[in-house]
């Protein structure tokens, strides 16, 4: 463990046993890397780095590609640090627009760190994302404009309880006294679980919890329904239902990208886009052109930096957009 000391963020992200650390994680593993993070506390923002890497890069099977790719990105992150400039690579586009651009290689990224809330309520701001440890050891990662109150009880002898309101992924530790941990949203609906890890998000009137490992009980007035992991459930305001569907693996790990700092756009239309950035940034997005909501986007960037997300997706869709106050104004290039 001692040849560690010295890594740099790029030999950690090429350490093979690193790699299957962040991305296809084992206890083995884990246990390794907390032990030598807790040998080498200097070592912590290197190796936040060095994850970030991993999961931004989708580094391949391939060694020697791995190499090639990460003496790039150092390039690149040297320059961009020195100009605050933001370098991206181009690739080709489909003509019919139905797929924009296959991968970016991006030069930017940044470590989330906690910041001093209210112990009994915790917020982000728009395009800030967030992870928090609350008393009893759980962790919640914040999606941006969200906030998390814990209750006036929260760890007393009642169950711990919490109101959510925008969207947050929840790691919930079991207690030996067996108090559940309750998630509490505006439409009615409680998260209850024990010990496990699950998405909440009750963005635009709507309520979707995804199941990753463990149950949960979904409780409302008039029900209770229990989830199972791969599930998902979507509350409908309007019947007042809920919905249950088993949601494919790949395309429910790009949706919670969010909680490693990566946005994923896999063959998205426009419009979709456009919703997410009124969501996670606040900005009011205009498409001028009716055919502009059908373009497809496939990309992959920094889920904090707006400027990144439209440079990219102006080059992309080869597109015009302005920002004008609180706007974002949507262009078929001319």
């Amino acid at each position: 463990m001692s040849h560690y000391h010295d890594y740099s963020a790029k030999d950690f992200a090429l350490d093979e046993n690193f790699q299957k650390w962040v991305l296809n994680p084992d206890e083995q593993t884990t246990l390794f890397w907390n032990n030598l993070l807790l040998k080498y506390p200097h070592k912590g923002n290197t190796i936040e780095e060095a994850i970030q890497l991993v999961q931004l890069s989708g580094l391949s099977p391939d060694p020697e590609a791995n190499v090639a790719y990460l003496e790039v990105w150092n390039n690149v992150r040297s320059t961009a640090e020195k100009d605050r400039t933001v370098v991206t690579r181009k690739f080709s586009r489909y003509a019919s627009m139905a797929a924009a651009v296959a991968g970016i290689l991006i030069a930017s990224f940044y470590i989330l760190q906690q910041g001093n809330d209210n112990p009994l309520e915790y917020k982000t701001a728009y395009g800030e994302i967030k992870e928090v440890v609350l008393e009893d050891g759980s962790k919640v990662t914040l999606n941006a404009n969200s906030s998390l109150k814990l209750s006036d009880s929260w760890m007393g002898e009642n169950d711990r309880e919490v109101f959510l309101q925008g969207e947050a992924f929840f790691n919930v530790v079991k207690m030996s006294d067996h108090k559940s941990f309750k998630v509490k949203t505006s439409d009615g609906i409680m998260v209850e679980v024990l010990g496990t890890t699950f998405n909440v998000n009750t963005r635009r009137e709507n309520l979707t919890v995804y199941l990753q490992s463990g149950k949960v009980n979904l409780r409302s007035d008039a029900d209770v329904i229990a989830l199972l992991p791969g599930q998902q459930a979507n509350y409908n305001k309007a019947l007042q239902k809920v919905i249950v569907s088993i949601e494919d693996l790949e395309e429910t790990e790009d949706k919670l990208a969010w909680k490693s700092n990566l946005y994923i756009i896999n063959d998205l239309p426009l419009s979709m886009v456009a919703r997410d950035i009124e969501d996670n940034f606040g900005r009011q997005v205009i498409l001028l052109d009716s055919t502009l909501s059908s373009y497809r986007v496939t990309a992959k960037v920094p889920a904090g930096d707006i400027s990144i997300l439209l440079k990219v997706l102006a080059e992309a869709l080869e597109i015009e957009i302005e920002q004008k106050n609180n706007q974002v104004i949507i262009n078929p290039r001319r």
